[in-house]
């Protein structure tokens, strides 16, 4: 099975936890956007020079990964469908799929909430 296609199932389960939390909201992107927001923000830190390295080692166990992601997530005041989601990606060693599945969630975002990307050219400023 492609990273794609594991990226895309987990970005979708995501969009349903979310999506399910914010229903009493309906018509609204706010839960979904707040999540989107905090999930590029966990992808950027987890992916930086400090933490890409001990993430990566084959020598940091599972459970010292946990505990790290914990504490990251808990300074980063990551909502808590998202700070559960992370820890899950580390327990399954899907932590490397985390950019992939937040650009697929926000394509999915995009799709529920009716907007569309467009790039414009204009011929002056």
């Amino acid at each position: 099975m492609s990273t794609e296609v594991i990226s895309q199932r987990y970005a979708r389960a995501l969009m349903v936890l979310v999506a399910g939390r914010g229903a009493a909201a309906k018509g609204s992107g706010a839960p979904v956007d707040g999540i989107g927001a905090a999930l590029d923000e966990v992808a950027a830190a987890l992916a930086g020079e400090e933490l890409a390295p001990f993430l990566a080692s084959s020598q940091a166990t599972p459970a010292m990964r946990d505990e790290v992601l914990k504490t990251v997530l808990a300074r980063m005041k990551a909502p808590d469908p998202l700070s559960s989601f992370v820890r899950l990606l580390n327990h399954k060693r899907r932590l490397e799929l985390l950019p992939e599945i937040a650009r697929l969630f926000h394509q999915q975002a995009d799709e529920r909430l009716g907007r569309a990307q467009a790039d414009v050219t204009v011929a002056e400023p």
